[in-house]
C-alpha cells in the first residue's frame, strides 16, 4: 500500500502554485493544498478498502494481525491528515497559546508506539530544559504525527525514526529524522510532486509561517532531517 500514498516524491510539480478556478479566479495556495490532501485522503482510504477486501476467513492468525495493522495504520493516517484541513483554511490565530515542547514529543511517541513501530526503532532524544513555544498542541500533535509515519513508513523494516527538539535562538525546533531512502531529495520538497511526504511538508510549512514558525528540511549522509520551528513564548 505504500506506493499508494507517495512515500516519496514521484514527480516534479506542474505549473505554479496557484491554479485558475472555475469562475475565472485564483486559487490560494493554501485551498490548493487541500485539494491535493483530499486527493491523498481518498488514495488512503481506498487502500483501506482494499485491504479489507483481502481479509478473509481463511488467513492465519499471523496474516489477519498483519492486515488488520495496516488498516490502523492507514485509518490513523487519514486521520491526521483530515485534522489539519481547518488548519490550512483558517487565518492566522488571533490568540497565542502555549505549548509545552517535550510533552507534546512525548505524547507523540507514545501515539506511534501504541500504533506499532512496524520495525522501526523509535528513538526520543531527551533535551535540554526548554521554554513554551506558542502553537497549537492539537495540530502540532497531528502535523508531527502525520510526518513521522511516513519516517516510518519509509525507513521500515529495521530503520529507525529520531524525535529530538532543538532551542535555536528564539525557535524550538521539533526534529525528526530517519534513514529512509528517498528516489528524489526530500528537501526539495516545494519542486515535487504534492503527494506523500512532500505535500505533508507543503502543509507544514502554510500552517506554520501563519504562526511565525518555518520548516526546514535537508538530506545529509543518508538522513532525512525535518524540523518544524516554532516561536519561543513571552515569559
Amino acid at each position: 500500500m505504500a506506493g499508494m500514498s507517495g512515500q516519496g516524491g514521484s514527480g516534479r510539480r506542474q505549473g505554479g502554485s496557484a491554479q485558475a478556478g472555475s469562475e475565472g479566479g485564483v486559487v490560494s495556495p493554501s485551498s490548493e493544498l487541500v485539494f491535493a490532501l483530499c486527493h491523498e485522503l481518498g488514495n488512503l482510504i481506498a487502500a483501506v478498502r482494499i485491504q479489507a477486501h483481502l481479509l478473509d476467513d481463511e488467513l492465519g492468525s499471523k496474516e489477519l494481525a498483519v492486515a488488520s495493522v495496516e488498516i490502523e495504520d492507514l485509518s490513523a493516517r487519514a486521520t491526521s491528515l483530515l485534522a489539519l484541513v481547518r488548519p490550512l483554511l483558517s487565518p492566522a490565530p488571533a490568540d497565542a497559546a502555549r505549548v509545552e515542547p517535550f510533552a507534546l514529543l512525548a505524547t507523540l511517541r507514545q501515539s506511534l508506539e501504541d500504533r506499532g513501530g512496524r520495525g522501526v526503532r523509535i528513538e526520543l532524544e531527551p533535551p535540554p530544559e526548554l521554554p513554551p513555544v506558542i502553537g497549537d498542541s492539537d495540530v502540532l500533535h497531528h502535523l508531527l504525527l502525520a510526518l513521522a509515519s511516513h519516517a516510518i513508513e519509509g525507513a521500515r523494516p529495521r530503520g529507525y525514526v529520531r524525535l529530538a527538539l532543538e532551542r535555536c535562538d528564539d525557535h524550538v525546533a521539533f526534529v525528526i529524522e530517519d534513514n529512509a531512502p528517498e528516489r528524489e531529495p526530500l528537501s526539495d520538497w516545494p519542486h515535487l510532486e504534492r503527494r506523500g511526504r512532500p505535500l505533508t511538508c507543503a502543509i507544514a510549512d502554510d500552517i506554520l509561517r501563519k504562526r511565525r514558525g518555518r520548516i526546514e528540511v535537508s538530506n545529509e549522509d543518508g538522513i532525512n532531517r525535518i524540523a518544524l520551528h516554532l516561536p519561543i513564548a513571552d515569559p
